[in-house]
């Protein structure tokens, strides 16, 4: 009776852990950043770069992604001045206990002036009840100005 209580007592410690590896392993798995994507139109020419904040997109994302972009001319304008003024994309998080800033600075290699359209994609790390506010700036004589903005008030409890 003894060898079966030993076979018993070793078949429950190997189930046992083997629910816990599987839970483990589902807790692992669950998306535990939020996915940024904002749509962009710009424009710019001689010293001034203006735009437009489009449509964004947010997804649970299981993986930190380098804040990248897709920006490119869309549109030349029969224009002689090069341009390379930028745009800054700022995306925080507030009304929360912690807050959270991040700035990407969109600079295509392009120079010439027209209209340029793309998508700037991140991630947020961001838990609780928070607001998202997403920012776009563009320049006027080297002179930083806020050119649009949208916010959305949040829920995410990972």
């Amino acid at each position: 009776m003894s060898s079966r209580m030993r076979i018993l007592k070793s078949l429950g410690i190997v189930l046992l852990l083997s629910g816990l590896t599987a839970a483990a392993y589902q807790v692992m798995r669950i998306p535990t950043n939020i996915m940024l994507s904002v749509r962009l139109s710009l424009n710019r020419s001689g010293q001034k770069s203006s735009g437009a904040i489009g449509n964004y997109y947010l997804s649970l994302t299981t993986r930190k992604v380098v804040p990248s972009d897709n920006v490119s001319l869309s549109l030349p304008w029969k224009d002689d001045s090069a341009s390379n003024e930028p745009w800054a994309l700022i995306v925080v998080t507030n009304e929360t206990d912690q807050p959270w800033q991040h700035e990407y600075v969109i600079r295509p290699s392009q120079t010439v002036p027209g209209e340029y359209e793309g998508v700037v994609s991140q991630t947020i790390e961001a838990r609780g009840k928070f607001r998202l506010w997403i920012l776009l700036y563009g320049h006027t004589n080297g002179t930083r100005k806020l050119v649009g903005n949208k916010s959305v008030l949040m829920s995410s409890f990972l």
